[in-house]
């Protein structure tokens, strides 16, 4: 088409008020995933529930754990999750 740019728009940068509420979001999210890992692990591990309520946990803990590799240490290596580079390092591991 005529007069379509397909060039990438220079200069457009989030500013410090949106990087802020992003990781917030992002703090916010890691810390329900970090609450159903602890509490779905508390179930499997340490509580007399009965089965179903346990294998249900179980599919939770799972899903937690896999969240925790592909959200938080996926931002972390990113260096999304935190401005310090060695707090980053540190979730990504």
């Amino acid at each position: 088409r005529p007069g379509l740019s397909l060039r990438p728009v220079q200069g457009v940068r989030p500013s410090a008020g949106e990087i802020r509420r992003a990781r917030r979001r992002l703090h916010l999210k890691a810390v329900a995933i970090a609450g159903l890992v602890v509490a779905s692990y508390w179930i499997v591990v340490l509580s007399s529930a009965p089965v179903p309520v346990r294998l249900g946990a179980a599919l939770a803990l799972v899903l937690g754990l896999v969240a925790v590799g592909t959200c938080i240490m996926h931002d972390a290596n990113h260096g999304s999750f935190s401005g310090h580079r060695w707090l980053n390092r540190l979730l990504a591991y």
